[in-house]
C-alpha cells in the first residue's frame, strides 16, 4: 500500500485543483453508484494490492480497533495528500460510513481508496 500511496500523493500533489476534485467526488457521489464503479474495479486488483491496502488501513489505525476514527482518517487522507478541512473530512466519514458509528472500517477505506485511484488513474489517461 506504500506503494500505491506514494503513487497517489505523487499524482496528486502537482495540482490543487485535483485535490479539490477527489475530495469533492469523495463527498458527493452517491453510494449506489459507488457499488457499481467498485464491483468493477474491486475484482481487478491482485491479491497483493489488497494485501497492501490492509496493511496501509492498519498503519493508520493507530489504537489498533479495526476502525479508522476522525483523527486517524485525517492522518490517511495528508498521507495521500489531502488537506481536507475538518467539515470534508467528516462528510466523507458520513458517506463511506455504513454502520452510524462515525468510524471508516476496512472494508469502507477500500472503497474510498478506490474511488481514488480510479479517479487518479481517470485523470491520468
Amino acid at each position: 500500500m506504500l506503494v500505491m500511496l506514494v503513487y497517489i500523493r505523487d499524482s496528486t500533489l502537482g495540482s490543487r485543483n485535483n485535490n479539490t476534485t477527489l475530495l469533492h467526488l469523495l463527498t458527493s457521489e452517491s453510494p449506489m453508484s459507488q457499488k457499481k464503479t467498485f464491483a468493477n474495479v474491486k475484482n481487478e486488483l491482485l491479491a497483493e494490492q489488497k494485501q497492501e491496502i490492509r496493511e496501509a488501513f492498519q498503519l493508520f489505525d493507530m489504537n489498533h480497533d479495526g476502525m479508522l476514527d476522525y483523527h486517524e482518517f485525517k492522518v490517511a487522507l495528508r498521507a495521500l495528500g489531502f488537506d481536507a478541512s475538518k467539515k470534508e473530512v467528516l462528510d466523507i466519514i458520513h458517506k463511506f460510513d455504513t454502520d452510524d458509528t462515525n468510524l471508516i472500517s476496512y472494508d469502507n477505506f477500500y472503497l474510498a481508496g478506490m474511488l481514488i485511484d480510479a479517479h487518479v488513474h481517470a485523470a491520468n489517461g
